[in-house]
């Protein structure tokens, strides 16, 4: 139904029975409101979707971290046994080390002994020697011959003694050589030795660092492993919650539904109550309307307003009436009839004598009355 403009005024237009709204039916409009909630529901059912599996993919990367930490810690483990084992050999080889250079120190005081004691047979020799030609000096000539084979018999001892030192001599100083040689080699595993101990000690620091380096990402491991559970924490948190928002975007929906239904009960009402009021009261026109607004029948008890007389009527049926009567000139019976212009006038139009209410009459009348009372009549 739309509006009529008629002089300074509006009046509605209905095209029919219904009120024209120029939108869609209520079927139409409902079938909006389902589709809207379907929509909705399936909003929600794709949200609790999505937010399920962005959480089992959450938890599927905590897995992983947490078993490539697992394999970090692993991996430590075995560094830090490396690390034992060559610790372990290094202490061994300095072990070595040590028994060589002992041996090595025992064979130079060999050495240093075999060589003092061939200085001591070479002094001795030496006194022979001395002695001999003190004696070949001192023996006089009687007895040079019996001293010269004595002497010659001692020389020849002294000889042999001084060649049995020369010997041991020789030997010493090749015992003294060897000693040196195995020194010389000993100095030389000793110092390969070392170097292999070095070598140990460094490899030992390394698997230290690595194995402070393997502690620390065991540690990094840890700390990721917690921030995985954390994340696992909250993206469970996170599902939970969007099921909840996912449960009250459901009840919004459905309670927008129910309210587009209501909202489209109430307008269907609103409208019908508008139909029927413009078929009652049909607004101003300057003469009596044939049909109402809608172009139906006229109702009983429509009203419309007369511009023309100024006048509200109502249609009784068949005929427009005056709606209501004027009050001029009306007497009102509050008033008692105070409200007569001209009280002598309405008497002689009610035929009543004018002169019945006068004073001086009515004084008459009561003398007379009271004289025939006096007379007992």
């Amino acid at each position: 139904m739309g509006f009529r403009d008629q002089g300074n005024k509006v009046a509605p237009i209905d095209d029919g029975g219904s009120f024209d709204t120029g939108e869609g039916s209520t079927t139409s409009i409902n079938e909006s409101a389902a589709n809207a909630l379907a929509a909705a529901n399936s909003a929600a059912a794709a949200l609790v979707s999505e937010n399920a599996a962005a959480a089992d993919l959450v938890l599927t990367n905590a897995d992983v971290v947490l078993t490539n930490a697992d394999v970090v810690l692993t991996h430590a483990d075995v560094v830090l046994t490396h690390a034992d084992v060559v610790l372990t050999h290094a202490d061994v080889v300095l072990a070595e080390a040590d028994k060589v250079q002992t041996g090595l120190d025992r064979v130079a005081t060999n050495a240093d002994v075999v060589l003092t004691n061939a200085d001591v047979v070479l002094v001795e020799a030496d006194k022979v020697q001395t002695g001999l030609d003190r004696i070949a000096t001192a023996n006089s000539a009687s007895s040079a011959s019996t001293s010269a084979s004595t002497a010659t018999t001692k020389a020849s001892e002294a000889s042999t003694s001084a060649t049995t030192a020369t010997t041991k001599a020789s030997e010493a100083s090749t015992s003294a050589t060897n000693a040196a040689t195995s020194a010389s080699t000993a100095t030389t595993k000793a110092s390969e030795a070392s170097t292999s101990a070095t070598n140990a000690a460094t490899s030992a620091t390394n698997a230290a660092t690595s194995a402070s380096n393997s502690a620390s990402s065991a540690t990094a491991a840890q700390t990721a492993k917690t921030n995985a559970e954390t994340a696992e924490t909250n993206a469970a948190t996170s599902a939970s919650t969007a099921s909840t928002k996912a449960s009250e975007s459901l009840t919004s929906a459905n309670n927008s539904a129910t309210s587009a239904t209501e909202s489209e009960t109430a307008k269907d009402a609103a409208e019908a109550a508008l139909d029927s009021f413009d078929d009652r009261y049909l607004g101003a026109k300057s003469a009596d309307p044939t049909t109402d607004n809608d172009g139906n029948a006229l109702i009983t008890g429509a009203l419309y307003f007369n511009t023309t007389a100024n006048l509200m009527k109502v249609y009784d049926g068949s005929n427009w009436l005056a709606a209501y009567a004027t009050l001029a000139g009306a007497l009102i019976a509050a008033s008692n009839l105070s409200d007569l212009v001209n009280a002598a006038d309405a008497r002689v139009n009610l035929g009543i004598d004018a002169n019945y209410y006068n004073k001086t009459t009515v004084d008459t009348l009561i003398d007379d009355v009271e004289t025939l009372a006096l007379a007992g009549l």
